[in-house]
């Protein structure tokens, strides 16, 4: 669904790789949330 290979994704989940721009589209996409959320922190 996200077109990122599993290896990848575990990476990003542990902070082991920058992600880039379209890296981010793509999960915001798949997660169908605006790419902002993934970086807000503070909403409960």
């Amino acid at each position: 669904m996200v077109d990122i290979s599993e290896h990848r994704i575990s990476q990003i989940e542990n902070g082991k790789c920058n992600l880039t721009l379209k890296t981010v589209n793509k999960i915001s996409n798949a997660l169908n949330i605006h790419a902002v959320k993934l970086f807000n922190f503070y909403e409960q």
